[in-house]
């Protein structure tokens, strides 16, 4: 059996390394604590910002709705001595305001209808139709509530005018070929075309060359025949005296 003595040393150090690690612990867990505990604390903050900011800018928002209501934006028109705030492009007024200038009602165009420019009309526009038959045409771009419906040449048509209601078919070339193919503003040329042209335009050149030299011609003529005239001596013709006898009767030299 082992003496008091000796298991004194022994009982100190395990008591000891008890007291150290329960310390350690407790310095863990407090440290754990405090990081939790900021933790919380910084959510909370961010959360109490978050919600600040969005009710500012709520407000800000709210206002400048306000703001612009208020203002008009899309210019004013009077109905009998009230000044009315115009509906937007897109939209048509269903009702007058009252007392208020924004208190116009304004409804939005129906499918098939269009309104392009800010307005006080009881209605829409009806949209453009590309669909007549023999017209040649097709969408390019669909009518929306603020925009007319935009057509263009279908396939194998051409326009060359500015608003086009009308597209012409393309010109067919047969064996002679093609010179220039059909777009949507110009017709085909064919290749025998070109020579055609080139024939009509020598002639007409040649007859206005003709008809300006024989004016040239003419007038030069004229302007000698002129010169000449004026550079013939003027003719003395003789003149005859008269004078009266002794008897009463008439004598010439």
């Amino acid at each position: 059996m082992k003496s008091p003595s000796r298991l004194l040393p022994r009982t100190s150090a395990s008591l000891y390394r008890f007291v150290r690690v329960y310390s350690m612990m407790a310095s863990g867990l407090c440290f754990a604590a405090w990081v939790l505990l900021l933790a919380v604390f910084t959510h909370f903050v961010s959360q109490w910002a978050c919600s600040a900011s969005s009710h500012q800018h709520g407000n800000a928002r709210d206002g400048l709705s306000r703001s612009k209501r208020s203002a008009c934006v899309d210019g004013t028109y009077v109905i009998n001595g009230r000044t009315c705030c115009r509906c937007a492009a897109g939209q048509y007024r269903s009702s007058h305001c009252s007392d208020v200038p924004n208190d116009t009602k304004c409804t939005y165009c129906e499918r098939g209808t269009y309104n392009s420019e800010p307005n006080s009309d009881a209605s829409c526009q009806p949209c453009r139709s590309c669909d007549h038959q023999h017209a040649g045409l097709e969408v390019d771009e669909p009518c929306t509530s603020a925009s007319n419906t935009k057509c263009r040449c279908a396939a194998d048509h051409y326009c060359d005018s500015g608003d086009c209601k009308v597209c012409q078919p393309c010109r067919q070339c047969g064996s002679e070929g093609v010179q220039s193919p059909c777009t949507p503003t110009l017709n085909t040329v064919c290749k025998g075309e070109l020579g055609d042209l080139a024939g009509v335009i020598a002639g007409s050149v040649v007859g206005i060359l003709l008809a300006a030299a024989l004016a040239v011609t003419g007038f030069l003529l004229w302007r000698n025949k002129k010169r000449n005239n004026r550079s013939l001596p003027v003719s003395v013709k003789p003149e005859r005296s008269h004078f009266v006898g002794s008897e009463g009767g008439a004598a010439s030299d």
